[in-house]
């Protein structure tokens, strides 16, 4: 099992070391593209369920107090609160995200 870790390092080391260089091997290529491809996915479900959870909870606030529309009391309106949640949610879940990848690096 260590000479196929070993050997698995040295691929990557050299991968690295290409894409360093500027002139990066086909399969540092095929990672970056992944890693990339990997990324972006994360990060559009990340914002859908953001805006579903968003639309979802301003929903049940507006339906829960009898109006969806400004509020009457003077405050920020439903959407301007459900605006507010969702970048909150989305900053959680990006926290959370980046906590759990850390953890999987063994940082």
């Amino acid at each position: 099992m260590t000479t196929r870790r070993g050997t698995d390092d040295e691929t990557r080391w050299a991968d690295a070391e290409s894409i360093l260089d500027g002139t990066p091997t086909e399969s540092a290529t095929r990672r970056l593209r992944q890693f990339r491809r990997r990324t972006w996915t994360t990060l559009a479900v990340v914002l859908v369920v953001c805006l579903a959870g968003g639309g979802l909870v301003g929903w049940a606030i507006g339906s829960s107090h009898g109006h969806h529309g400004g509020s009457d009391e003077g405050g920020a309106s439903g959407w301007v609160e459900v605006l507010g949640l969702v970048v909150v949610v989305a900053g959680v879940a990006l926290a959370i995200a980046g906590l759990v990848r850390m953890r999987r690096a063994g940082a």
